[in-house]
């Protein structure tokens, strides 16, 4: 496969696996992101918190609207632990899982009910294969052929429970090393704007100049929006191109604040910050009324966060919601059933021969 040879794999260990599962060249970007640096102090917090005091002396770099977060997510292992001992030390938390190279890391082990727990902050995403193969190191380790995995989804305030045999999760991990030694064309998925190879993959710069020669012929556009599969193949085409607008801003943007052009016919706009008062100042001067006469909602996350500070239960009858709306994302590319595939040949042989 020449075309993808020169682009980079994620290696083959547990927290990899899902998004190999949805692309066999998925590779992480170096140096991580914002929303991995906030996962890292979650689950620094997380771990730091005692499980036997409500909180924790050890200092740890966690925004504060982020500390009712992981206090659920402790409240929550505590629950789910019961009488057993629930473990959160690192080392006492790595899993090494047969066949891997690098042992895996649990959030929190709760060894005398054969359970693990794992903290999750972001957007709410499949885990089942990083999940199974930690589960197959902790049964291995534990003599059990039987495992439960509870998922904390710390933003949602949401937990999903997980069960494997030892037979289920091995499987599944053997069906993962064989699609990952047999990689596949690169397909488009939710991770693709987290891939080290999105600039040079063969898939996303197809996909960008289909849209744009769809987009330079506007007056055939009616054709596409007619066919469900065209439509979903120049939606995606835009995707990719929007990925690489933004990513070439960034260069533009980091080459003029060096003084040099950057982008002919682009320039630097400098736009102010919001201006904003401290509310601990304004009560100098203002009554708690005239604040809150003016002040008319706030954020579920700023309430959970108060309550947090005052150390108040947050009352889930006070907490409304907005109509929301409605929006597209994009999923992976549905594979034909067997069905489907046996129709597709018997067509093509069906057809009469072009000349």
């Amino acid at each position: 496969m020449t075309e993808t040879a020169p682009l980079k794999r994620a290696d083959f260990r547990p927290s990899s696996l899902d998004k190999l599962s949805e692309c066999s060249w998925f590779a992480s970007t170096s140096g991580g992101n914002e929303a991995a640096a906030r996962g890292d102090a979650i689950d620094l917090a997380f771990r730091s918190h005692s499980l036997t005091y409500p909180r924790s002396a050890e200092p740890f770099c966690l925004a504060d609207e982020d500390k009712p977060a992981v206090e659920w997510a402790v409240e929550q292992t505590r629950r789910l632990a019961g009488e057993a001992i629930a473990v959160t030390a690192k080392q006492l938390c790595k899993v090494d899982v047969p066949n891997f190279e690098k042992p895996g890391e649990v959030d929190a082990l709760v060894a005398d009910k054969y359970m693990h727990l794992d903290l999750k902050s972001g957007q709410k995403r499949s885990y089942r294969l990083q999940q199974a193969a930690y589960a197959l190191g902790l049964m291995d380790r534990y003599f059990t052929d039987y495992w439960t995995v509870f998922l904390l989804y710390c933003d949602q305030r949401e937990t999903q429970r997980l069960t494997f045999t030892y037979e289920e999760a091995k499987g599944l991990i053997e069906q993962a090393r064989v699609e990952y030694d047999h990689p596949q064309k690169p397909t488009v998925n939710e991770f693709c704007s987290w891939c080290a190879n999105f600039e040079r993959c063969p898939t996303q710069r197809e996909l960008a100049g289909s849209a744009l020669a769809v987009s330079e012929a506007a007056i055939d556009f009616d054709p596409v929006l007619a066919d469900p599969q065209k439509l979903g193949r120049f939606l995606d085409g835009c995707k990719a191109i929007e990925e690489f607008q933004e990513r070439a801003k960034k260069h533009a943007k980091a080459e003029m604040l060096e003084g040099r052009i950057g982008a002919e016919g682009w320039k630097l706009v400098n736009k102010k910050g919001a201006k904003f008062v401290d509310v601990q100042e304004v009560l100098t001067h203002l009554s708690t009324a005239a604040i809150a006469q003016s002040v008319k909602t706030l954020s579920r996350d700023k309430y959970e966060a108060a309550c947090a500070f005052d150390g108040t239960e947050p009352r889930p009858d006070l907490i409304k919601q907005t109509g929301g709306s409605v929006y597209l994302i994009q999923t992976k590319a549905k594979k034909p059933t067997n069905n489907e595939q046996a129709l597709g040949a018997r067509t093509k042989t069906d057809q009469p021969a072009s000349d």
